[in-house]
């Protein structure tokens, strides 16, 4: 298969690294046979079919950015059509020192999340690209995680690796990586069509999990927008939250489905930068990040304006506030009630969410005895 040969041809060029390209090129322990680029998960997950550049090079965006693979154990391996297309991956210099890289890295996150020094983060990059563990760096080494981390998708997995509704990297291989597979159980589908929802508007419900399992849904869709407020120090935002976009794994804990919709307060600025505008209309990425028209300057602000939390109680709304509540059915009313007044000012927005929280965690283990 083409994707073996050029993997492992640079790979055995030392030109690219990773801790499954032994597996990949020598042991041969997996195969990329079962392709499944046609699958509704995997088409929703990531960015399948976007302009994509990768050094100078921009390829066609009809073109899908991935072939993806479903290999044993339930993983997924996701192959970058730029392995198939050489001439435009990324090299990087021979030579390069620890500390220009560490350059580059910094300079990179600060165009992406905003500028910092980011010295945590480079650290565990640094730590990441040493895929042999032997304390030293290669140039197979950072040219990979250079590769994997100029990938948007592979990006977002690994500044949200504590986040549990995020799949966890697998391992990877140049510009390989494999991720897990959570192909099924969507929250819900309100708008779903078909004979019965003409006849029962609140049919979905019919197939919701007991309350029990989706308070435990209900807890990670909360920690999740914790974590979208803090991660790496910058906040991030969901820019098209609805039931379709999360779904849930065979324990019942919290999957985002879509990491296309996931953008980072920088990302939304470069977006709006110099984006030119008559009226608040003209600087909206999407009805749930938007911007503000400057009428002195006709450009949009740099102030991003999204509330997660309301649309994320508003689907909780609809999904907890139901069923066998019992007397806790006005102190879940109340909260949900009172997220969409939260103000967005972080001293009351943490306050808020804790104790949400942890009523949440309470309800769950009461409901448990």
């Amino acid at each position: 298969m083409f994707i073996f040969l050029f993997q492992c041809n640079e790979y055995h060029k030392k030109e690219i690294s990773g801790d499954i390209c032994y597996s990949l090129c020598h042991e041969k322990s997996f195969e990329l046979k079962h392709c499944i680029d046609n699958d509704p998960y995997i088409k929703r997950f990531g960015l399948y079919s976007q302009p994509f550049h990768t050094g100078h090079i921009q390829i066609n965006s009809e073109t899908c950015l991935f072939q993806t693979f479903l290999i044993q154990d339930n993983l997924v391996v996701r192959v970058p059509v730029s392995v198939l297309h050489p001439e435009t991956d990324i090299k990087l210099p021979h030579g390069l020192t620890v500390e220009q890289f560490s350059d580059l890295g910094r300079n990179y996150f600060n165009s992406i999340l905003g500028y910092s020094h980011h010295q945590d983060l480079i650290n565990r990059l640094l730590q990441f690209a040493d895929f042999n563990g032997n304390q030293e760096l290669s140039l197979g080494e950072v040219q990979s995680v250079w590769r994997l981390i100029n990938n948007r998708e592979f990006l977002l997995l690994f500044l949200f690796h504590k986040q549990s509704s995020v799949p966890n990297i697998n391992g990877t291989c140049g510009s390989l990586y494999r991720f897990e597979y959570h192909p099924k159980n969507y929250l819900y589908h309100s708008n779903k069509s078909g004979f019965l929802s003409a006849i029962f508007t609140n049919s979905y419900r019919w197939g919701f999990p007991s309350l029990h399992k989706r308070l435990k849904i209900a807890v990670g869709l909360l920690e999740l927008v914790i974590d979208l407020s803090e991660t790496e120090g910058f906040p991030f935002f969901l820019c098209n939250i609805d039931s379709n976009l999360f779904g849930y794994t065979e324990k019942y804990e919290l999957l985002l489905q879509n990491m296309s919709e996931l953008k980072s307060a920088q990302m939304l600025k470069n977006i709006f930068a110099n984006r030119t505008c008559v009226s608040d209309g003209d600087c909206q990425y999407s009805s749930q990040c938007r911007s503000l028209c400057d009428n002195a300057t006709r450009k949009c602000s740099s102030q991003i304006l999204n509330t997660p939390l309301y649309y994320v109680c508003d689907i909780l709304r609809e999904y907890i506030l139901i069923g066998e509540t019992g007397h806790y059915y006005y102190d879940l009313k109340h909260y949900l009630e009172k997220c969409i007044q939260v103000s967005p000012n972080m001293v009351e927005f943490s306050a808020y969410m804790n104790e949400f929280h942890a009523f949440l965690w309470d309800f769950i283990k009461n409901d448990a005895k």
